[in-house]
């Protein structure tokens, strides 16, 4: 499970026990930056309402994100404008699944995603977590470890933005690296 890695991972190497064959990064790499990210991200991994999502729920979760991209394409409205507001079960979700699993769902429907791929395309576990804490943004980082191997942190995080709106709130997204 990709969640409990991350606490083990990021709780030892904060409290200075972790391995150099455990987490090469922190311990050839260290910064201030990846410091600080450990420490928000630990933070908010343990106050998240935990999502396992089977192959199945994936899969299904996948085909909305089809059907509103075909939708957003066709009408050229943006997605939120179809979706909607979107309530959070929490205001920190980490929602994880087998990557791979998806790939193969999504190649078998013939999905738009994958219509250059030769085969189906995806591997080990993806998770992530979308924290809501901050009434300025919403917070989206992907975590991923690739079968048999390491977690590796996150080189960016999406954060979606919350402006004054005229009537509701509106969000547009912006890249955070």
């Amino acid at each position: 499970m990709l969640y409990k890695s991350l606490i083990s991972l990021y709780g030892s190497s904060l409290a200075g026990k972790s391995a150099p064959a455990d987490d090469l990064v922190w311990h050839f790499a260290p910064s201030e930056d990846l410091r600080l990210f450990r420490e928000y991200a630990l933070d908010a991994l343990q106050q998240a309402k935990v999502y396992l999502l089977d192959h199945m729920a994936a899969a299904y979760a996948d085909t909305l994100h089809d059907a509103v991209a075909k939708q957003a394409s066709e009408t050229d409205l943006p997605a939120m404008a179809i979706l909607g507001e979107v309530k959070l079960p929490a205001d920190v979700v980490w929602v994880e699944f087998d990557d791979r699993e998806l790939g193969v769902a999504r190649f078998e429907r013939a999905s738009p995603v994958t219509r250059h791929d030769d085969k189906p395309v995806g591997t080990g576990l993806r998770g992530y977590l979308i924290d809501d804490r901050n009434k300025s943004h919403l917070r989206i980082t992907m975590f991923h470890r690739r079968e048999n191997s390491r977690v590796v942190d996150p080189i960016c995080a999406l954060l979606v933005m919350t402006f004054p709106p005229v009537s509701g709130p509106l969000r547009t997204g912006i890249f955070h690296l």
